[in-house]
């Protein structure tokens, strides 16, 4: 599988980015989107969405061997609000340091818990780059932890029931 600056690198430069880009000006990289299972492998290519503020939609491209384009769509919001630009070059811990800190503090924050297959989004979200993983667990739980993807800092964890119990 790529890296997420090699599948950046290739939208980049194809000429469906291109194309795309030339139509869409004011749009700006958002997230990255991989999903991974549950020993951290990548299970698909990445997906790397840019959002055009000027009509509030998110168009995917997905880094395989040819770059694959999804249609824009309406992004899922319970508050219309501006998707954060992420500014790549700001993101200095990769993902295999990212998923190193995930499995080293997983223990520690869900101590519980054996996860199965998820998913890694790497995004801005109040001014700050993280990789926030999402795992389903044994017991019908997410875990997701969201780690900074400058300094390695785990900013956040949360572990939310899947199936209400009565």
């Amino acid at each position: 599988m790529k890296s997420s600056q090699e599948a950046l690198a290739s939208v980049l430069q194809s000429s469906e980015y291109s194309s795309w880009k030339e139509e869409h000006p004011g749009s700006y990289l958002s997230h990255f989107f991989c999903a991974l299972s549950s020993a951290m492998e990548q299970k698909s290519p990445w997906e790397i969405g840019f959002y055009d503020p000027n009509d509030g939609k998110i168009t995917i491209f997905i880094a395989e061997n040819e770059i694959l384009v999804k249609p824009e769509d309406q992004i899922f919001q319970k508050e219309k609000q501006d998707v954060e630009e992420l500014p790549f070059d700001k993101v200095s811990i990769s993902l295999d340091k990212a998923e190193d800190l995930f499995k080293e503090n997983a223990g520690n924050l869900f101590p519980e818990e054996s996860w199965g297959d998820g998913f890694i989004v790497l995004q801005t979200l109040q001014g700050k780059n993280l990789w926030n993983f999402t795992f389903i667990t044994k017991s019908l739980k997410f875990i997701n932890a969201k780690i900074d993807a400058s300094s390695g800092e785990i900013v956040s964890h949360d572990l939310v029931e899947v199936v209400q119990r009565k």
